[in-house]
């Protein structure tokens, strides 16, 4: 892997945690929705 690789699978993966993350606060909301 070249550090250009390295630098692109860390920001992906930081692109992706992001995402996690507004995903699992759109879940929470709607369960509390729900309950």
């Amino acid at each position: 892997l070249s550090p250009e690789d390295i630098d692109r699978m860390i920001k992906d993966s930081e692109k992706f945690a992001d995402e996690d993350k507004k995903v699992k606060e759109r879940v929470d909301a709607k369960n509390e929705l729900e309950s």
